[in-house]
């Protein structure tokens, strides 16, 4: 009995992994990795199936990565502010924020590092001016800000420089 193909058997594609001569090595020093039938349309409908699920997947991602912030946007005083400081002094740097007369610790940041915060809006609501104060520790005397006034979403980057007299302080 004849197979249904006309008793032909299916192209048979040798996979090689060499290791050493590349093209035209003898199969005979290195054995077929796998063996698969070929299949007209099968395969190259499974690989353009893969594409289209990588391709489907790489876009959501990437979409899920953007941000869009209108131009004329203005800041609002329910929104919080963000502190940046960036400590080039030798010593670890405890940091508050002074506001009507109470010192908040916001925390510490360690020699030769940047730090990022987000602070709550409650510290600058309507009118308050806020101070930084600055405390090596193990120094004898710290250094503090003047009197900034900020509003809701805008960032604070404070520089403390070897000679924390030399600090310096930019709003935006």
């Amino acid at each position: 009995m004849k197979a249904a193909n006309g008793g032909r058997q299916p192209k048979t594609v040798k996979r090689y992994l060499y290791y050493s001569g590349g093209r035209g090595a003898d199969p005979q020093e290195n054995p077929p990795l796998l063996d698969i039938p070929r299949r007209r349309g099968v395969a190259s409908n499974m690989v353009r199936q893969v594409l289209w699920i990588g391709v489907v997947v790489a876009v959501a991602a990437l979409g899920g990565c953007s941000h869009q912030h209108p131009d004329g946007a203005e800041t609002t005083p329910d929104e919080g502010w963000t502190l940046t400081v960036v400590n080039h002094h030798w010593l670890d740097v405890s940091v508050y924020v002074v506001s009507d007369g109470q010192r908040s610790h916001v925390g510490l940041v360690a020699a030769t590092r940047t730090e990022n915060y987000e602070m709550p809006a409650r510290m600058i609501s309507t009118g308050r001016m806020i101070s930084l104060e600055a405390d090596p520790i193990g120094a004898p005397r710290g250094v503090r800000t003047e009197r900034l006034s900020i509003q809701g979403g805008q960032r604070v980057e404070w520089t403390l420089e070897t000679g924390l007299e030399r600090s310096s302080v930019a709003v935006w």
